[in-house]
């Protein structure tokens, strides 16, 4: 993989968030609009879904035509107790995940394969990276808008 502005994005997510939620400020990691995770529960979310979405990537490149199932984040967050887990523990595992997937999007030359996800249909490997940076810039955009109610 030679796009060097990819490789920045998929570096910049953990990083980005672990800076937010230091200037958010512990006081109000447990608050959120209804409907929405907490700043706490988006971070163990981030890290949940890193090794989900390097296996969706995985099977583009590696079993194309793959079929993946969905995510069914609501009840991974109470089966996983994300109000309850710590933050740093969580950015720690997100980051040391996403080195992991850094280093195997690095390793692939073929990137014609692609999955089936059972809403957005065919999904190319170049597409499912994409999506793995549109999920973490979502979440950064909503940690974002805590710091403008300052």
């Amino acid at each position: 993989m030679n796009n060097r502005y990819l490789l920045n994005a998929l570096e910049a997510g953990p990083l980005s968030v672990a800076r937010l939620m230091e200037a958010i400020g512990k006081d109000k990691w447990d608050g959120a609009e209804p409907g929405f995770f907490t700043p706490r529960e988006t971070v163990a979310h981030l890290a949940d879904c890193e090794p989900m979405l390097r296996a969706r990537f995985a099977a583009a490149v590696q079993a194309p035509g793959s079929e993946v199932e969905l995510f069914d984040e609501e009840a991974e967050a109470v089966n996983k107790n994300y109000a309850g887990s710590d933050v740093g523990q969580q950015l720690a595992a997100w980051k040391a995940d996403r080195e992991e997937t850094l280093a195997f999007v690095r390793s692939v030359t073929d990137w014609s394969g692609h999955i089936i996800h059972p809403e957005q249909g065919r999904m190319g490997a170049e597409s499912v990276i994409c999506t793995v940076i549109g999920h973490d810039l979502y979440h950064i955009e909503r940690l974002t808008r805590l710091l403008s109610d300052n």
